[in-house]
């Protein structure tokens, strides 16, 4: 039985999505303006919106601005959002783990102002962690299930 972990990070290839400028995201009311008196409701992200957290909600925001011109990485996309939408177990599991995991954008953040302090790099560190024991139980998820 071998397990093989992979974490990484990948490149950001700018050429992947698709750049909307100003003018392009508000015609097409992507966001809350002051004009429509910041009803969040008038916008595909007001609409779209059922984020639970401040990353989940950023994440959502880039998404939107950024939309990818990739059909492959699209269908991933409508199937994770397909899994989420029929699969309520999964959804309230992946809300509860989101929950209780770090903000790692304003964590990032902090260590490249060099403002993080000791409790920041115990984040760091647990969620390093976590990541790790995933993507292990992922693995053997994988060679269980006959996905190696």
């Amino acid at each position: 039985l071998s397990l093989s972990l992979s974490l990484s990070l990948q490149p950001f290839f700018s050429l992947q999505y698709m750049r909307l400028d100003a003018a392009a995201v508000r015609a097409l009311s992507m966001f809350p303006t002051t004009a429509d008196g910041g009803q969040k409701s008038q916008s595909v992200f007001g609409l779209l919106n059922r984020c639970k957290t401040a990353q989940g909600q950023r994440t959502l925001q880039q998404w939107l601005k950024q939309p990818l011109l990739d059909v492959a990485r699209i269908r991933e996309r409508h199937t994770v959002v397909e899994i989420l939408t029929e699969h309520e177990e999964v959804r309230t599991g992946l809300a509860d783990v989101l929950r209780r995991f770090p903000d790692l954008n304003r964590l990032a953040k902090k260590f490249q102002r060099s403002k993080a302090q000791l409790q920041d790099c115990v984040q760091a560190y647990e969620a390093a962690c976590k990541m790790y024991a995933r993507a292990f139980v992922c693995a053997c998820v994988r060679v269980c299930c006959g996905g190696e």
